[in-house]
């Protein structure tokens, strides 16, 4: 009972099971900030409706302003919503960080065998149709899955600062269905972790996929008509497309963990379209595959570069 009035909460260190028993205790709740939560004690999803709905069957009010940000990014910790919301849930600023779903496996798996179907040195030219018409009913499939997995998003009505990681599943449906109903509300952006859903050769239906997807995020952006800032961390340059974008100040970063280089001549691209933008700020680290960008005479009044070690 003692718990009853408090209406912010900061927790460090916790299991997501700890963190699911105390949270429905506190029914004023209002800010909510669970740092490096620990991964290896994973034993259960992280339930949405624990963050966005009312903290006990007895109260009507919810959290407003929720950040979770995992420990690091080496497990999978999986996510749900175990219930409906009645009402639009009034969270205003969410920050879910470093949640990594093993869905992540499932999806790259899939587009493997799409590849390789389409790739196959099968003789039967219908055979291998026919296998290739198999394989993208079983990535609509995953679609529809990602799809009622991320639906949540849409969800929150009075959304103002949303930001989310890891993308790195997100297919066009995901990004239609579960982000772009928000994005007109939104006045911050933040999304982590975008590889165009890897590296897998590319064949006419991944390219295909890849291109879909790339859409959807450049109509989420063109959606965002009220955005003051959008940071992508972990994005290849070449696939924003700027020209929908009416951020005033973006932030594109790269972890020590990015494995391709920025190409000058990509960023060049990429500023010379910009309309609205006022500043646009480029954080890499100093190391390989970084230095021809860094070591580069490339100006332009748009740039800011911040270099970390």
């Amino acid at each position: 009972m003692y718990l009853s009035n408090v209406q912010h909460i900061s927790t460090l260190h916790l299991c997501l099971a700890e963190i699911a028993m105390l949270l429905p205790q506190l029914a004023r709740l209002r800010t909510v900030q669970c740092l490096a939560i620990e991964t290896w004690c994973a034993a259960q999803a992280l339930d949405l409706a624990i963050l966005l709905g009312p903290q006990s069957s007895s109260s009507s009010s919810s959290s407003r302003h929720v950040e979770f940000q995992f420990k690091d990014v080496t497990g999978f910790t999986s996510m749900s919503v175990s219930r409906a919301f009645d009402t639009a849930p009034q969270i205003e600023t969410l920050r879910v960080i470093n949640l990594r779903d093993e869905d992540y496996i499932y999806v790259y798996k899939v587009l493997n065998e799409i590849a390789t179907a389409q790739d196959s040195d099968e003789e039967d030219e219908e055979r291998r149709q026919q296998n290739a018409v198999q394989m993208m009913r079983q990535w609509r499939v995953i679609e529809d899955r990602l799809v009622s997995k991320y639906k949540w998003i849409a969800s929150m009505a009075h959304i103002s600062s949303f930001t989310f990681g890891f993308c790195y599943v997100w297919t066009a449906a995901v990004w239609r269905e579960a982000l772009l109903p928000i994005c007109p509300n939104l006045k911050h952006l933040e999304l982590h972790g975008w590889s165009q859903l890897g590296s897998i050769p590319g064949t006419n239906q991944i390219m295909d996929i890849r291109r879909d997807s790339e859409d959807a995020m450049a109509a989420c952006f063109a959606a965002a008509t009220r955005l003051r800032s959008l940071v992508l961390v972990d994005f290849p340059i070449s696939s924003i497309t700027s020209k929908t974008l009416s951020a005033t100040h973006v932030r594109i970063a790269y972890s020590k963990n990015w494995s391709e280089p920025v190409v000058v001549e990509e960023l060049h691209e990429f500023l010379e379209s910009l309309h609205n933008t006022q500043e646009v700020i480029l954080d890499v680290p100093m190391q390989q595959p970084f230095r021809s960008t860094i070591d580069s005479q490339f100006r332009h009044p748009l740039l800011k570069m911040k270099l970390y070690s």
